[in-house]
């Protein structure tokens, strides 16, 4: 079933007297339980496209159908909703909430819900979250405290809580050393086999390759890897 579908799409960034064509007539498709990657040059329009998938930013022109859903006819409170319950973001810099704990940092997409999850629930699911990361005795400790990889784990856990459809991935192991970031990937390859949608932008030809379908972006244009 496709999930994701981008036809004709492009988009422009205005500079005083300079126009930047970021992306430029984009069709995509991408399948339900698809693991996908995207690889390109710095400024090639990986994060633009990223942020359009998910929908942090909008095209100039042409369509985005998420579900079989016009997005562009959804208002602002429909596409917070769709973000929050459809979408989850892991990013290379982990923005994780520093004065939150582990737990927390977790919990809070479902206390955020429109769902109005109740207390167990939350225990229940962020307590299942950390023993799948291996990080239940790091649940009362704070962002700080934990290394690069321990950051970016709980930053998946975050981001699968409220079991998004698609997860969007942008350098997730861009900060991290080899053995961190295959502690990551290990765990992306794990959430893909129970049915979720990866998407992923990295600069890493060897993580690349772990994805079923490999794509590159090189001057706005989008290209598949054979």
């Amino acid at each position: 079933m496709t999930l994701i579908k981008l036809s004709n799409l492009n988009k422009h960034f205005h500079f005083e007297r300079l126009t930047v064509e970021a992306l430029r007539d984009i069709n995509l498709s991408i399948d339900a339980g698809e693991f996908m990657s995207i690889m390109g040059p710095s400024g090639s329009g990986k994060s633009t496209l990223l942020s359009i998938i998910g929908m942090l930013d909008t095209p100039d022109s042409g369509s985005y159908f998420f579900a079989n859903k016009d997005t562009h006819r959804l208002n602002h409170n429909e596409l917070a909703d769709l973000r929050n319950e459809d979408l989850g973001f892991v990013f290379q810099s982990f923005n994780l909430l520093n004065e939150l704990t582990v737990y927390d940092n977790i919990a809070l997409p479902m206390r955020i819900s429109r769902k109005k999850h109740k207390n167990a629930y939350i225990d229940e699911k962020v307590s299942g979250l950390l023993e799948q990361i291996n990080l239940t005795h790091r649940a009362e400790q704070y962002p700080a405290q934990l290394s690069g990889g321990q950051q970016q784990l709980v930053a998946i856990a975050r981001a699968i809580a409220n079991e998004p459809a698609v997860l969007l991935l942008d350098e997730p192991t861009g900060n991290l050393d080899s053995a961190n970031g295959e502690a990551v990937m290990a765990l992306l390859q794990q959430l893909n086999t129970q049915g979720v949608t990866l998407c992923m932008v990295t600069h890493d030809s060897d993580y690349a390759a772990r994805a079923s379908r490999q794509l590159k972006i090189v001057d706005g244009q989008l290209y598949d890897i054979e």
